[in-house]
C-alpha cells in the first residue's frame, strides 16, 4: 500500500510546487478537511475512481462540496455504464486507500477527468495518501500529470 511518504517523494521527484499537510486527527469529510485547514470548503477536492464499462479505471476530481455525476461522465467516455469503485478496487488499482485517494502520484497511469471548476482555483486540497494528511496542489500541475481531461462533472 501507497501511503504519504511516497506521495512526498513523487512530488519531490516532479518538483512540484505543492505541499504535503499532515494533521493531528483523521480527515473524512470536505467539511472536516476545510476546518482542519481553515479554508474554504470549495477548495477542497475529492479524488474520486470509477469503473466505466466494468473494465475502465478513471479517477474523477471534483469540486469537495459537489458530487460527482455518472451520467456525465459515462457520456464523456462513450460507455454504458459508470460506477463508483468498490474500496478494495480503489486501493488495488490506485495503490491508496479510500479516504487517502491523491489526484496524483498512483501505481498506474489512471485516465483522469478533472471538473472545469476545479481548474478555476490556483491551489485545491485533495487526499494526502492516508486520512491524517491532505495534499496543496495546483490544478493545472493534476491536470498536466495525469494528462487529464477538462469537462463538467460534477452536479
Amino acid at each position: 500500500m501507497l501511503d504519504d511518504a511516497h506521495l512526498e517523494r513523487f512530488i519531490r521527484a516532479e518538483g512540484l510546487e505543492a505541499e504535503l499537510l499532515r494533521l493531528d486527527k483523521p480527515v473524512r469529510t470536505v467539511r472536516q478537511a476545510a476546518e482542519a485547514l481553515s479554508v474554504p470548503e470549495d477548495t477542497i477536492i475529492k479524488s474520486i475512481l470509477l469503473i466505466a464499462d466494468e473494465k475502465e479505471p478513471v479517477l474523477a476530481i471534483v469540486p469537495g462540496h459537489k458530487r460527482v455525476d455518472l451520467g456525465a461522465v459515462a457520456r464523456l467516455l462513450g460507455a454504458s455504464r459508470v460506477r463508483l469503485a468498490k474500496p478494495d478496487e480503489v486501493s488495488r488499482i490506485t495503490g491508496y486507500p479510500v479516504g487517502g485517494l491523491p489526484p496524483i502520484g498512483h501505481l498506474r497511469p489512471l485516465l483522469t477527468l478533472i471538473d472545469e471548476e476545479v481548474m478555476g482555483k490556483p491551489y485545491v486540497f485533495g487526499g494526502g495518501g492516508t486520512d491524517h494528511c491532505l495534499l496543496r496542489v495546483r490544478p493545472e500541475d493534476i491536470r498536466r500529470l495525469q494528462g487529464a481531461r477538462v469537462a463538467k462533472l460534477a452536479r
